[in-house]
């Protein structure tokens, strides 16, 4: 912001504040709703605070309707004894910069006004980093620059620029470092570029006076030289006539006078003109007549290499070329020198002669050895035939090349080019080599040229095999029958078909040896193949827990005899004893059934039959773990039992009479599996 500019603000501001002067001397009613202080005179005649903020009257803080004091009771001296009463004059007296009071002669008080805002007041100070104060609000407010904003030096040479700090003081940056560059940056032989010293000034840095610049050396010509200012001075020309020379030629044909200098400074040579004849005028091919060239007699001979004479080319005779002392030589290849024929080893080497003629050497004599040097069944080494050709020496076509005794293929023999052709394959199964044939080893023939063993495949059957508890002897893989040993464990298949009642096929029934760990399930078709030890006596368990009740068969199995078919009872065939108080009970984990089967019986009825178990604790359901349908005849002598069986510890005794006969045997003791169905037979008879 210019000069100008700030003192045409600071006149409008000062405007500004004598309108709102004069504005308030208009009356009261020009200040309705602005914040009013009044005076209110009590008995005390204190002044006394009546509602707002309040203010100190010249402080430039203006309360909101904050009382003032009407005068003390010197200032109504003058006045008629009775209540306080303001006036204009008194209440003026509480004016300051940012307010101004005047009489509400309505309520006979003093109100201060503030004055408009921007009117000038406390510190008029106006600089680049301050503006004068002015009034906001009725309160007196600092107008300081922001920190940062330029004041004081400002793009002097050698000064760092100067800032305001927001507190309306112009901070020195200070000066720039010595050396730093400034001014004239021009740089020549007598004026380099301007740097600041240490006192923040822009120095010249000028050579010294006399330094050497422009014209140096030059003929004719005085130095030049610096005149300490940054100017270099041109010190002028030589006298005309001054010897200029700086050659060491002596006057002759073609330095006709010596070397001096003429009034504009220029070196005048005292040479004839080039291309002057002189010396020797004698001219040839390789030796041109002499001619002046700058001041001296020059001899024009031929550069070493440039033609002359004879021009023919020939690989014992070249063309002629000067030797660079005047002289045209002619180039003949020494005597011997190789030339024509040199790669053919069945002919000598040609060579020139004294006459620059290239002369033939003729063949080699017979037998020269040249090209290939193999040595085989099928060819000798090269060999000139004394004519010029060199000869292969190979072997006859068919020429048996190799008797090596082969038993699948022909002789080999030459092929007429040099090389020994593998004989011909006989074919494929021809006999050869061992003709022994048995089980593992059968007799060699041919393949493709040779002959192979012919070795059963690894691990097929031989000598002793299908032998009981023992493996197969098989061969390996070099045609031996290796003998097997015994199996331990000793394991076979057993295979059967599960099916109900009705010869259905009953797929994933469960097929188990107890206490072998073994099990497996039938397939679709009820069909199944379970690993059991041979010659060992298993027991079998099949069953199923969502419909069938199974069985359970003990046997030996062995080899030859691995079947195990097996019939299963289906839930509702047991159900069919309808004489069961509540139906069969649930179907528990371990629950098994007895089946006690009378044969031999009367008929007539009359059948009773007991049960008794060692361990039965009660099924799911509550009911007991051990009951028996008394009077469940079947129509096939049979009475059905249910036992919630321990496994492995509930023995169960079974007793039953025919009428007044006691039937045989009296007391079967059995031992349970669970979830399976196990008869035990009662003979009984009528005597």
């Amino acid at each position: 912001m210019s000069d100008r500019v700030r003192r045409s603000i600071h006149a409008l501001r000062l405007l500004l504040v004598a309108v709102a002067v004069s504005f308030a001397a208009c009356g009261d009613d020009d200040h309705a709703g602005v914040p009013q202080t009044r005076v209110d005179a009590g008995d005390s005649g204190e002044p006394r605070q009546e509602g707002g903020r309040g203010g100190a009257a010249g402080t430039g803080q203006a309360g909101n309707s904050a009382p003032v004091d009407a005068g003390t009771r010197d200032a109504q001296s003058d006045e008629d004894a009775g209540p306080v009463r303001c006036n204009d004059r008194k209440c003026e007296q509480m004016s300051d910069a940012c307010n101004m009071a005047s009489c509400n002669h309505a309520t006979e008080t003093c109100e201060l006004h503030p004055r408009m805002n921007g009117t000038a007041c406390g510190d008029a100070t106006d600089d680049r980093c301050t503006d004068p104060d002015t009034c906001v609000a009725g309160k007196c407010v600092a107008n300081h620059q922001p920190s940062g904003v330029a004041c004081g030096d400002q793009a002097v040479a050698c000064h760092n620029v100067d800032e305001c700090d927001g507190q309306g003081h112009c901070i020195d940056h200070g000066l720039m470092a010595e050396g730093t560059a400034c001014g004239d940056g021009s740089n020549n032989a007598c004026d380099h570029p301007d740097t600041c010293d240490a006192h923040g000034q822009c120095a010249s840095n000028y050579a010294p006076a006399a330094t050497a610049c422009g014209d140096q050396s030059i003929a004719c010509r005085n130095d030049d030289s610096c005149d300490g200012h940054g100017v270099c001075v041109d010190q002028g020309v030589l006298a005309a006539g001054t010897s200029c020379s700086t050659r060491n030629i002596p006057l002759g044909a073609c330095h006709l006078a010596p070397d001096v200098c003429d009034a504009a400074g220029n070196c005048v040579l005292g040479d004839a003109a080039d291309g002057t004849t002189c010396g020797s005028a004698t001219t040839t091919e390789c030796d041109h007549a002499d001619s002046c060239l700058a001041g001296v007699c020059e001899a024009n001979l031929m550069v070493s290499g440039t033609a002359c004479g004879n021009p023919s080319e020939s690989a014992c005779d070249h063309a002629d070329q000067c030797n660079g002392l005047g002289a045209c030589l002619p180039r003949k290849e020494f005597i011997g020198a190789p030339c024509g024929t040199q790669s053919n080893p069945c002919m000598l080497a040609d060579a020139c002669d004294s006459n620059g003629q290239c002369v033939s050497g003729g063949p080699a004599v017979a037998s020269t050895p040249c090209g290939s040097p193999m040595q085989s069944t099928c060819t000798a080494p090269d060999s000139c035939d004394g004519s010029g050709t060199c000869l292969p020496n190979h072997a006859l076509i068919d020429t048996v090349c190799s008797l090596e005794s082969r038993d699948c293929r022909d002789a080999d023999r030459c092929d007429g080019a040099g090389s020994c052709q593998l004989g011909t394959a006989f074919p494929a199964g021809t006999a050869c080599g061992d003709p022994a044939d048995d089980e593992c080893n059968h007799a060699d023939s041919c393949n493709d040229g040779t002959c192979q063993p012919n070795y059963a495949a690894q691990g097929t059957v031989c000598g002793e095999h299908g032998v009981a508890c023992r493996s197969d002897d098989t061969c390996n893989a070099v045609g031996v029958c290796d003998v097997g040993g015994p199996l331990d464990p000793c394991t076979g298949a057993i295979t059967g078909t599960v099916v109900s009642s009705g010869s259905a096929a009953l797929p994933g029934i469960t097929v188990e040896a107890v206490g072998n760990n073994a099990s497996t399930q039938s397939d679709g078709t009820g069909h199944f193949s379970l690993n059991v030890p041979f010659n060992t006596p298993v027991t079998l368990h099949f069953h199923e827990s969502s419909g069938y009740w199974g069985q359970i068969a003990t046997r030996t199995f062995t080899p030859g005899s691995t079947t195990a078919d097996a019939t299963l009872s289906s839930d509702a065939n047991l159900g069919n004893f309808t004489g069961m108080v509540g139906g069969l009970p649930a179907l528990d984990t371990g629950k098994a059934v007895v089946r006690i089967v009378f044969r031999g019986y009367s008929g007539s009825g009359g059948e009773t039959a007991t049960l008794s178990a060692s361990s039965a604790p009660a099924f799911t359901d509550g009911s007991s773990g051990l009951t028996l349908a008394s009077s469940l005849e079947d129509g096939g002598g049979s009475y059905l039992g249910f036992i919630n069986a321990v496994p492995g510890s509930s023995t169960v005794s079974a007793h039953g009479v025919d009428g007044t006969n006691t039937c045989t045997p009296s007391m079967n003791t059995i031992l349970l599996v669970a979830h399976t169905i196990t008869d035990t037979v009662i003979n009984c008879s009528d005597e």
